[in-house]
């Protein structure tokens, strides 16, 4: 170990907390440039480095590199909403055919485009399909001619598991928490939880108000944030709680809400301040632009950016992203099972060159100050361990490309105790003389069977 990697490893053991990293002002950019049709439904890449969209000058989904800004068509002449496996290998979606009855379910790899049925049995009324956790399912609405019911398919086999049998209301497709356990859904005007191994009770969440969509899930899975209000334009935003209970958080006029990968932040689009960070610990709100009223918003899985839809002059819908101000965040990319390998994607805007160091905790708290700056992670045995075994912690040590990015790899044991297992990363940058530059978030995992 050379003695800049050492020092920097000595600092990173002293310390640990979190700090927001700061540009001074926000930066916006444009991604695409449609010349007679509309980009619709963006959506990430796990890693980050890729924007799938329906581009409707082709007519299909393209998919843009971020550090070059070329993009590649998969297919054409399908609409609707996608998304990206856990390990970034596949991308699911609903191809809706205009017969009754035989709409189906696909995945496609990012590379080449090839379709993949899923369903043994085609159905009717298909929604977009969303990934569970592990990646080795798809949450879905199907019509079964007395209304339309949650269902999980395994992506293995296309066997279907009925999970609700409470209707479900068409436009709120389902969405699943990140522990793995409920896929939720609104039924006459309430929000429902159900278990995804099936034949489990469901549970009224939030009781009526006037849901909105989206309804996402914190990252930890303890809330979903939620618009509520009786008409659109007396929404407010509220957190509601894993196992029920609800708080409003906003006054009316912000919607769309997207959680930040470390759970402390959510954008949002406020009618007052257009795109906005919530910050959930003090409360706070910071303007980054004017972004397009309702617009849904997406942030990056590292969370330094948010990407959005915003009309051009010649009323054109295009993708944009505005910087969030925020600290980076590993992004896992993977399916976090037990005896699998697990990708971190590294990002750190305007530290390009410089060395980084990853570590891992079970806890963000209490945290270690170095240099005056807190890093959010505890000084324990997983600590330790994620900076001296490079065994199962490969690459929590380097330095950053010249696209300011690098990727890190947790090799989890084939333990299955370790099933459920939850605990954060976070990293950390050093400058030329070995000072601290940048104090990343910290990320959950959570590790599955």
């Amino acid at each position: 170990m050379s003695p800049r990697v050492s020092s920097r490893l000595t600092l990173c053991v002293l310390a640990v907390g979190t700090l927001l990293w700061t540009p001074s002002v926000a930066q916006q950019r444009q991604l695409t440039n449609n010349i007679s049709d509309s980009r619709y439904y963006p959506f990430w890449s796990p890693d980050g480095r890729e924007i799938g969209s329906i581009d409707g000058d082709a007519g299909g989904l393209s998919i843009m590199d971020l550090d070059t800004r070329q993009e590649r068509s998969l297919y054409s002449g399908n609409f609707g909403q996608h998304d990206w496996s856990p390990d970034g290998t596949r991308i699911a979606f609903r191809k809706y055919s205009g017969v009754p009855g035989v709409d189906q379910l696909y995945w496609i790899t990012p590379l080449n485009g090839t379709w993949n049925p899923i369903l043994a049995t085609p159905g009717g009324g298909l929604s977009p399909p969303v990934w569970t956790p592990d990646g080795a399912g798809l949450v879905y609405q199907r019509n079964t001619g007395s209304g339309d019911l949650i269902y999980k398919a395994r992506v293995s086999n296309g066997q279907e598991t009925r999970l609700s049998t409470s209707r479900s209301d068409r436009f709120y497709p389902p969405t699943v928490d990140p522990l793995g356990e409920f896929a939720t859904f609104v039924f006459a005007g309430s929000l429902i939880r159900v278990p995804l191994a099936g034949g489990g009770a469901e549970v009224i969440l939030f009781p009526g108000g006037g849901l909105f969509p989206p309804m996402p899930w914190s990252p930890e899975g303890s809330a979903l944030a939620m618009n509520v209000g009786p008409t659109p334009g007396t929404l407010r935003l509220y957190l509601i709680g894993r196992h029920g209970g609800s708080a409003a958080i906003t006054p009316s006029g912000v919607v769309s809400p997207s959680w930040s990968p470390d759970g402390e932040w959510l954008a949002v689009n406020s009618s007052l301040q257009g795109i906005s960070v919530l910050d959930l610990i003090t409360g706070s709100t910071t303007p980054l632009g004017p972004g397009s009223p309702s617009a849904p918003l997406y942030v990056s899985p590292d969370g330094t950016e948010i990407l959005y839809q915003a009309q051009d002059l010649r009323g054109i819908a295009q993708l944009f992203v505005v910087a969030t101000r925020r600290a980076p965040v590993p992004a896992p990319v993977g399916t976090r099972r037990v005896g699998s390998q697990l990708a971190l994607a590294l990002r750190s805007p305007g530290d390009a060159g410089l060395q980084y160091v990853l570590a891992a905790s079970f806890s963000k708290t209490p945290s270690i100050q170095v240099q005056g700056r807190p890093i959010p992670l505890a000084f324990d045995a997983l600590f330790v361990a994620s900076l001296v075994f490079p065994q199962v912690f490969e690459g929590f040590q380097g330095v950053l490309d010249a696209a300011a990015r690098a990727t890190a790899t947790i090799r989890i044991p084939a333990a299955p105790a370790l099933a459920g297992l939850r605990f954060y990363v976070a990293f950390v940058t050093f400058d030329g003389a070995g000072l601290l530059r940048t104090v990343g978030g910290a990320r959950p995992i959570i590790l599955f069977p």
